[in-house]
């Protein structure tokens, strides 16, 4: 399985939220007329994708062991 290695982390950039992995940009939330809350949730769970890939491949090893 292919895959961005994390940490991922989010970085403002004006009405944009924008995640990275180093240098490279993941993924951009963009503001479209959501509330703010909603936008940083909506990246926070973006950020949180490696880990909860590596949850679950870990868990499904625990299950297959």
């Amino acid at each position: 399985m292919k895959n961005t290695p994390g940490p991922w982390f989010q970085r403002n950039q004006g009405n944009e939220i924008e995640i990275k992995s180093g240098i490279y940009t993941i993924a951009m939330v963009h503001n479209f007329n959501e509330p703010h809350e909603t936008n940083v949730s909506n990246a926070k769970l973006i950020t949180a994708a490696p880990e909860l890939l590596q949850t679950v491949i870990n868990s499904r090893d625990k299950i297959a062991s």
